[in-house]
């Protein structure tokens, strides 16, 4: 049971992760920010357990190297005394942003028409502490395909 209840939390975290790097980078582009996973948004749920989120920040990292090799972000590094602490020179692809312009179907109702990645800008930390992040797995789903 612990493994199911392990591998629960990385798809969480991902969906987290990939809501929260997009929404940042979509909000910066074209300019190109560093991203350090200690720093991000959506550990306010387990702050008190350093484990969980030790893990968390692995699963953010390997979340970065999937979105960059899936081709929705670049970077230029990644740096910090651990390695993928830090990522340097993210930016957006226009893979990323095209996914990101777009108006999902789906949520246009509910989003009023805004683009996928205006409603993870707005969803940003105010949200993700509210709980409300779960919405981001559905914005996941849609724009990878699934």
């Amino acid at each position: 049971m612990t493994g199911w209840r392990y591998d629960v939390e990385n798809i969480d975290d991902f969906n987290r992760g990939v809501g929260l790097f997009l929404g940042r980078l979509y909000q910066s582009f074209p300019v190109p920010i560093l991203l350090k996973m200690e720093d991000m948004e959506g550990f306010e749920d387990v702050s008190g357990d350093l484990t969980r989120k030790a893990r968390r920040m692995v699963v953010y990292s390997a979340t970065m190297h999937f979105l960059q090799n899936d081709g929705f972000l670049s970077f230029g590094s990644s740096v910090g005394f651990k390695e993928n602490d830090a990522f340097a020179k993210v930016v957006l692809t226009s893979k990323g942003l095209a996914a990101l312009s777009k108006t999902p179907s789906a949520l246009s109702t509910s989003t009023r028409g805004k683009t996928t990645g205006d409603v993870l800008v707005d969803l940003g930390s105010d949200m993700l502490k509210k709980g409300a992040w779960e919405g981001v797995t559905e914005i996941v789903r849609m724009m990878l395909g699934g």
